[in-house]
């Protein structure tokens, strides 16, 4: 049997992917332009389920002082165009402060097609090699 015939498999690997992108956050704070010194937080997040507010789970959050941004992290053969109506819909359950810019991010491993990015829905695009290109 092959890996990729394995029950989870994207499963797994898709963690794995997450693990590998989590700790390349140095290279994707330079592709962002985001400082080190303003950086409040940074790292996967999950928002529970109240009266107030729906779940929702944020494969990274990076916050600074006036903006959140929303990273999809994706690995698959082809980036599906349904992307962009999975983290629309997770930034609208997101409980955002008003003060804060909500950017959405796509870090992604896989053939990305020209109409997902023709949408102009996400502020930036992060091929993972590009990461592993960074000092």
């Amino acid at each position: 049997m092959h890996l990729e015939e394995l029950n989870q498999w994207d499963t797994i690997m898709g963690l794995q992917f997450e693990n590998l992108v989590h700790n390349n956050l140095r290279s994707i704070q330079q592709i962002l332009n985001i400082s080190s010194s303003s950086m409040l937080s940074a790292s996967s997040y999950f928002q529970k389920k109240t009266l107030r507010k729906e779940s929702c789970q944020i494969d990274l959050l990076i916050q600074n002082k006036h903006t959140l941004y929303v990273c999809e992290i994706n690995f698959r053969k082809a980036i599906p165009f349904s992307i962009i109506e999975e983290v629309s819909e997770k930034i609208r359950k997101l409980k955002v402060e008003k003060m804060l810019s909500v950017r959405p991010v796509l870090i992604y491993q896989g053939e990305l097609p020209q109409k997902i990015k023709d949408e102009n829905f996400f502020t930036h695009f992060v091929f993972f090699e590009d990461l592993l290109t960074k000092p």
